[in-house]
């Protein structure tokens, strides 16, 4: 394996770089996470090191190799890392920083590097990932289902903004944690394991319905299309939710969907940078944010797709959906 932090390749505009493969990638990342190559090479099955790689860096090696090999491919300028300046450890040590989210001090002492380096190089390869949202999270234009979309707000805690004269900005606080918070708007493909629409962020005093309306995504529902949503996004022709006057497999349809874009919520909340307090403020937040629905829908192309919402789903899966919608709604 080359272990080199820098690598060279042909000059040349058209060169995608260097290509890892799987195993490099899953053996510098395990290295990078503090385990001995006895101690990687000595395991009876290789599940056990991918799941090592997984609770470190919150996506597989295959899904790491692909990005890697993206950010040189893509045309996208503002995503492109030139392979003669990439360098493996500090986008491994990038995406562990969106999976574990450690302070300065605690990433200070786990790589020999200043403070300074550490959050330059970090923060370069977190906004490349996020970068790729423009060829990875695309709306979807042509679409013959009449149903196309499930649309759900994402919230997570961040530090309490200063106010001019109160001790808490109402607008900010969220009531699901009481405290204050930033909202994103998701969508999701009902046909497809694609993640397609991502608004980010507002703060959380904002209802879904008023940011569904006001914020973009509302105009970009074609005339006569439906999508999912829970109750609170009532009042609008596109829009449906369950509800007791539907068909048993229409209520059966719409539970699944409910249920399917939880599931995506969840691989988000994986990472720690969404799923604990957020303390580099808004604009970093986005930064984040959208950089791990990139790198969630890596996961769902290689290997982590999420359900088929048409297949038979047991009963008790049906069950889980209707107590996380009833949740919701509360």
């Amino acid at each position: 394996m080359m272990m080199m932090d820098v690598y060279d390749c042909e000059d040349d505009e058209n060169d995608i770089g260097v290509i890892f493969t799987v195993d490099e990638i899953l053996e510098a990342g395990l290295e990078e996470a503090g385990y001995t190559k006895k101690r990687i090479t000595r395991v009876k099955k290789k599940e056990t090191n991918e799941q090592r790689f997984k609770d470190h860096y919150g996506a597989n090696p295959v899904v790491c190799a692909q990005i890697l090999e993206d950010l040189q491919r893509t045309k996208n300028p503002a995503a492109r890392v030139d392979p003669h300046k990439l360098r493996l450890k500090e986008f491994l040590r990038a995406v562990h920083f969106l999976k574990r989210y450690p302070t300065e001090s605690e990433r200070e002492a786990d790589n020999d590097q200043s403070k300074k380096i550490l959050r330059e190089r970090g923060w370069y390869y977190v906004e490349k990932i996020r970068e790729l949202k423009t060829e990875k999270i695309v709306f979807p234009i042509d679409c013959e289902d009449i149903w196309i979309l499930s649309i759900d707000g994402v919230q997570s805690r961040t530090n309490e903004p200063t106010h001019p004269t109160k001790s808490r900005d109402s607008k900010a606080s969220s009531i699901k944690f009481k405290r204050s918070g930033l909202n994103c708007e998701i969508g999701l493909a009902l046909a497809t394991s694609n993640c397609v629409w991502v608004n980010a962020s507002f703060l959380a005093g904002e209802p879904d319905h008023v940011t569904f309306v006001q914020r973009g995504l509302l105009d970009r529902i074609p005339e006569g299309k439906k999508i999912i949503a829970d109750g609170v996004y009532k009042g609008h022709a596109c829009v449906t939710w369950p509800n007791r006057l539907d068909d048993p497999e229409v209520a059966k349809f719409k539970r699944r969907a409910r249920m399917r874009h939880e599931k995506f919520n969840g691989m988000l909340k994986e990472f720690r940078c969404i799923d604990v307090r957020f303390r580099h403020g808004k604009e970093k937040f986005e930064a984040c944010f959208e950089a791990v629905c990139v790198i969630c829908q890596y996961q769902m192309e290689n290997g982590s797709p999420l359900f088929d919402i048409l297949a038979d789903g047991s009963d008790e899966a049906i069950a889980a959906a209707a107590a996380a919608e009833d949740e919701s709604d509360d």
